[in-house]
C-alpha cells in the first residue's frame, strides 16, 4: 500500500505546485498591469506639471502686462486731466479774448 499512498502524495503535490505556478503567474501578470498603470500614470501626472508650469507662466505674463496697462491707464489718464485743465485755461483766454473784442467794438 505504500507505493499507492507515495502516488497519491506525488500526485497532491503535483496539485499544489501546478496551483502555486498558475499563481505566480496570474500575479506575475497583475506586477506587468500595475508597472504599465503606473507608467501611464507618471507619464500623465509629467504632462500635467509641464501644463501647469507653462499656466504658471503665462499667468506671470499676463500680471505684468496688466499692472503695465494699469500703469499706461494712470499716465493717460493724468495726462487727460492736465489736457483737460489747459483746454479749460484756453477757452477761457477765447472768452476773455472775445469780451475784449466786444467791449473795443462798442
Amino acid at each position: 500500500q505504500e507505493p499507492v499512498e507515495e502516488a497519491e502524495e506525488q500526485v497532491r503535490r503535483r496539485s499544489v505546485v501546478e496551483r502555486l505556478e498558475q499563481r505566480m503567474k496570474s500575479l506575475e501578470e497583475k506586477i506587468r498591469a500595475l508597472e504599465t498603470a503606473k507608467k501611464a500614470l507618471e507619464d500623465t501626472h509629467n504632462n500635467f506639471m509641464r501644463k501647469y508650469v507653462e499656466l504658471k507662466e503665462e499667468e506671470f505674463y499676463l500680471k505684468k502686462e496688466k499692472e503695465f496697462q494699469n500703469r499706461t491707464i494712470c499716465a493717460l489718464t493724468d495726462e487727460n486731466t492736465k489736457l483737460s485743465s489747459e483746454n479749460k485755461l484756453l477757452k477761457d483766454k477765447v472768452h476773455r479774448v472775445e469780451d475784449l473784442q466786444a467791449a473795443a467794438t462798442v
